[in-house]
């Protein structure tokens, strides 16, 4: 049995129908990476800010709910106040994040965004992917672990410090985006030739309303503007990953 057998009879095993194969009909076993250079039309690239910026939103708004927390938490153990009477903590993890900005945006909680129509949530969460609001959501977790870690001395290389908002002027616009799919189903984000790229489920663009603005980061009638071409510089720049 040669080496590609081996390892095609060593995944048979594992109970997986689904093994990928290279160009050459080699069983590909593990992960890889691979980096796309993005040639977005302007509608694209709309849509790609748009997403952008709804990632840069949450990842804020987890951050700034964490440290209120702990400004809350000091002052309370700076006025005396006992362990047991102190306002809670909240946790760090990831799927606690990802649950809160679930319930958040939906209006499901007091904290919730209260429109101009008096609904709660989000107006604009339809608009873009769940994925963005829920893969930010973990950057922001995975953000403070990198500091609880790097404080406890867990982390190596570089010390990491406190996870900081990002700005939009000072800040790569960027998300993520899952590309999970279930057995026999076609994957949400796939390469479907040598310069191309689809996915499954494109989010509706809308209009930029001025709540909507606002809470982007933007001032009132200004828009996004991409540099033509997929231009790889200044305010054309983006980050695409689809791996969460």
């Amino acid at each position: 049995m040669d080496e590609t057998a081996a390892v095609a009879a060593e995944i048979g095993a594992a109970g997986t129908d689904r093994s990928l194969m290279s160009h050459t009909g080699h069983v590909l076993s593990r992960n890889r990476a691979f980096r796309f250079a993005a040639d977005p039309t302007v509608a694209q690239s709309r849509e790609f800010f748009m997403c952008a910026g709804a990632r840069r939103y949450m990842f804020n708004h987890h951050i700034g709910r964490v440290k209120e927390n702990l400004d809350v938490r000091r002052a309370e153990a700076a006025a005396g106040v006992g362990k047991d009477e102190m306002t809670g903590s909240i946790s760090w993890s990831k799927v606690s994040f990802i649950n809160e900005c679930n319930a958040w945006k939906n209006g499901q909680l007091d904290t919730s965004p209260v429109n101009d129509d008096g609904t709660h949530g989000l107006a604009w969460r339809h608009e873009v992917p769940a994925d963005v609001f829920e893969c930010a959501s973990a950057d922001a977790a995975q953000s403070l672990a990198n500091f609880s870690n790097s404080v406890k001395g867990v982390r190596k290389g570089k010390k990491a410090g406190f996870a900081t908002f990002k700005a939009r002027h000072r800040t790569t616009p960027s998300f993520r985006l899952r590309s999970r799919s279930k057995p026999g189903a076609s994957s949400p984000v796939r390469v479907t030739g040598p310069r191309s790229i689809r996915r499954s489920s494109p989010c509706n663009p809308g209009a930029l309303d001025r709540n909507r603005q606002k809470s982007l980061g933007r001032s009132d009638g200004e828009r996004e503007r991409p540099a033509s071409g997929g231009e790889a510089r200044g305010s054309g720049a983006f980050k695409l990953n689809t791996r969460c």
